[in-house]
């Protein structure tokens, strides 16, 4: 007889969810309603739910550096692709949604401190920015202003679509490429025209 492994999630914001661990259906159903609710978490509680509360229920354990393909580029392999026409931007340093962040002094470490470490990393200046997360309801005018202070001269969103002349150049909206977009649909979506 096998035993069925059950949990209860409690996440900010959210009644607990209860699930089968051995049911696909069930695993399904939690994953996207536990990281809509980290997403709105403070950096602490997102810290503790991912590193402490999900592995204790999910008896795993969580490596100390990522593997495998949630590897990182070295920044080794950041300086050489920098040289290659590859432009690196800022994202903040542990991916907060920005409109939650508490205070000025976590923004500007999170946005001006990503900038910092890039630039010492690449010793050239780091003039964009991407949000973490992008929503339009991701981002405040703290963060904005905060990303305009830090000296960056664009930032994008997540949306998807073309800018056009009078776009601000703090809300530009983006151009999604997987690795396996074929050219063609890049230069496509890349050039504005759609079918």
């Amino acid at each position: 007889m096998t035993s069925v492994r059950k949990g209860c999630i409690r996440c900010a914001g959210l009644e607990p969810i209860e699930f089968n661990f051995d049911a696909e259906q069930s695993r399904q159903r939690v994953l996207p309603a536990v990281k809509a609710a980290a997403k709105r978490m403070k950096t602490e509680q997102r810290a503790k739910l991912l590193t402490e509360n999900l592995p204790d229920l999910l008896k795993v354990t969580v490596p100390s550096e990522p593997t495998g393909e949630c590897e990182p580029l070295r920044w080794d392999e950041v300086r050489k692709m920098s040289t290659d026409r590859i432009d690196f931007g800022g994202h903040t340093k542990t991916h907060p949604i920005l409109s939650s962040v508490a205070g000025e002094r976590e923004l500007l470490e999170e946005i001006n401190g990503s900038k910092i470490r890039i630039e010492q990393e690449l010793g050239k200046p780091v003039r964009h920015f991407a949000y973490p997360n992008g929503t339009q309801a991701d981002v405040n005018t703290a963060a904005i202003d905060e990303v305009k202070r830090s000296g960056f001269r664009t930032a994008a969103l997540a949306q998807g679509g073309v800018n056009f002349k009078n776009a601000d150049p703090f809300l530009l909206r983006r151009i999604v490429v997987q690795a396996d977009t074929p050219d063609l649909i890049f230069g496509r979506d890349a050039t504005g025209f759609r079918r």
